[in-house]
């Protein structure tokens, strides 16, 4: 049968060390990370919403799974080349919002200076 093994003391090898310290000063809080892959997922969700489902599908299947163009034409039932177009109209429509006109926003401008003036 088994026997129990007599406990003993374990022998210092000197001086210890103290524990490591890890710290996340260059790299950012995750809830930080959390909170910011949340809301780039949902600002990706709206950006989706608007467009065609075949812009869509050309969208994800080629950007984000890297699936050729020649394998997404059948998923979309269109040919090679107008599933690149759609992929590039998605792009497009996924870029950043028009800047203002520069006279909107002066006028907006001098809207805030005579506010503060009254």
């Amino acid at each position: 049968m088994l026997q129990t093994r007599k406990s003993r003391c374990e022998e210092s090898l000197g001086q210890q060390m103290p524990e490591p310290i890890v710290s996340r000063e260059d790299a950012i809080d995750p809830e930080q990370e959390a909170l910011l892959a949340d809301s780039v997922g949902l600002a990706l969700l709206v950006v989706l919403e608007t467009l065609t489902p075949a812009e869509r599908l050309a969208f994800v299947l080629h950007d984000m799974f890297d699936l050729p163009f020649e394998e997404i034409a059948p998923i979309v039932g269109r040919s090679s080349a107008a599933a690149r177009q759609l992929a590039s109209r998605a792009v497009a429509a996924c870029g950043e919002p028009p800047s203002p006109t520069p006279t909107s926003a002066v006028s907006s401008e001098e809207e805030r200076k005579g506010r503060l003036i009254r």
